[in-house]
């Protein structure tokens, strides 16, 4: 019996939001890196321009997903909808990672502001 986890990823790929690809080690690296430089630059910015900060903490958790699923031999299929597919992919694969205050699962939407707060937050630390 699959989990719900698995059982999302099977039926993300048997619809074709997601496709397995060969991993590439080499590009998750540069997604995390590039995420990395993002959360510094919006830990910078966050005073003087928070929308700016959010922007670029949305971008930085969008490259370190992307990052994760090339690690494990995944890509999210082109065009319409490749935001909200790694969105609930992170939902899926990331369970007890990504959390809402209250311990459940987040919403896809909370995965940024949770992610996001963390990062600006951490910048007062």
């Amino acid at each position: 019996m699959q989990t719900p986890t698995a059982d999302w990823l099977a039926e993300a790929i048997a619809t074709g939001d997601m496709e397995r690809v060969p991993t590439n080690m080499g590009a998750a690296g540069e997604r995390i890196n590039d995420a990395r430089r993002h959360v510094h630059s919006a830990r910078r910015i966050a005073e003087s321009d928070t929308t700016l900060a959010i922007a670029a903490c949305h971008d930085a958790i969008r490259k370190a997903l992307t990052g994760h699923m090339s690690a494990r031999g995944l890509r999210v299929r082109r065009g319409e909808g490749t935001h909200r597919i790694t969105l609930d992919y992170a939902r899926h694969q990331l369970v007890g990672t990504i959390n809402s205050p209250d311990g459940q699962p987040p919403r896809r939407s909370a995965v940024v502001v949770l992610s996001c707060s963390a990062a600006l937050g951490s910048a007062s630390a």
